[in-house]
């Protein structure tokens, strides 16, 4: 169970959960940055109380679960090193995370000992990780390029490593202007992007355009021809807020990847805000 960072939207049923489920989890990650509210304060005894697992990780800690792998991309060190100097906004402590499947690097085929990376899915899962961590993710994962120049081709077969790349984006921070970048989506190269979000309205009335502009163009760079984009789910973007041609929410997103190829399914529930998930109401989204 990875509590993403200590914000009321993220952690304040986490006691509750553990008290309920204690005996499913095996292990819980926090990102170490402490805030006195009830929340945290029972998330925190709970996992003392079932005697679980506890893990802060920090930026390239990998964890195996069978033939799944995942690497924590965020906090970095040096931001979590400043949690109680500098000051960090508790959205900059979230730790993002890259899944993959099947976590296997490479695999040998021919008998001359040569290497072809192995087929996978992969997803990355940004929390409400804001500009300050992505930018220090930049630098703890430098990414190579251009793909098509013979060393990077080599060494990507080499080490099947590319780490800020994905298959499946849970955009940042509910599509924060604070949470997404071009360059970053650039980078993620996302088959599918996914928005969770009210949609038009909250507190802070996520999604914010310069955000989801930024998710747009890093998906179809437009700026050269002057054309316009395509619509958003021709891009693969997916919103929670989201509704059909006859206006009935979609709800909910789930995404079922087959291991070892592109195959994906996206499922949406029909809830709105507040309301339960129902698995039943499971609808197949084409």
């Amino acid at each position: 169970m990875v509590a993403t960072h200590p914000h009321a939207d993220h952690i304040a049923g986490m006691g509750r959960f553990l008290d309920t489920y204690a005996t499913h989890v095996d292990e819980v990650w926090e990102p170490a940055f402490y805030v006195p509210g009830a929340g945290y304060r029972n998330m925190m005894e709970a996992i003392g109380r079932h005697g679980l697992r506890h893990g802060q990780p920090t930026s390239g800690m990998t964890r195996w679960i069978g033939h799944a792998k995942l690497l924590a991309l965020s906090p970095g060190i040096n931001l979590r090193n400043r949690y109680d100097s500098y000051g960090v906004d508790a959205n900059n402590s979230s730790i993002a995370l890259k899944v993959e499947f099947p976590g296997r690097q490479v695999t040998m085929r021919n008998p001359d000992g040569s290497f072809v990376r192995a087929r996978r899915q992969s997803l990355i899962l940004g929390a409400d990780a804001q500009t300050l961590s992505w930018a220090q993710v930049e630098i703890d994962f430098p990414q190579l390029g251009p793909d098509t120049s013979i060393v990077a081709q080599a060494l990507s077969k080499a080490q099947g490593f590319e780490p800020l790349n994905a298959d499946v984006f849970k955009v940042p921070h509910h599509a924060s202007k604070h949470g997404v970048n071009l360059e970053l989506v650039e980078k993620i190269a996302p088959s599918l992007s996914l928005v969770s979000s009210v949609g038009g309205g909250g507190k802070y009335n996520f999604p914010h355009l310069t955000a989801m502009e930024s998710l747009r163009k890093g998906i179809e760079a437009t700026a050269q021809g002057g054309q316009d984009h395509k619509p958003d789910f021709e891009l693969g973007i997916h919103y929670t807020f989201g509704s059909d041609d006859a206006g009935t929410p979609l709800g909910t997103i789930a995404v079922v990847m087959s291991p070892g190829g592109r195959k994906r399914q996206l499922w949406r529930f029909g809830d709105t805000a507040n309301e339960d998930v129902a698995l039943a109401n499971a609808r197949r989204f084409d």
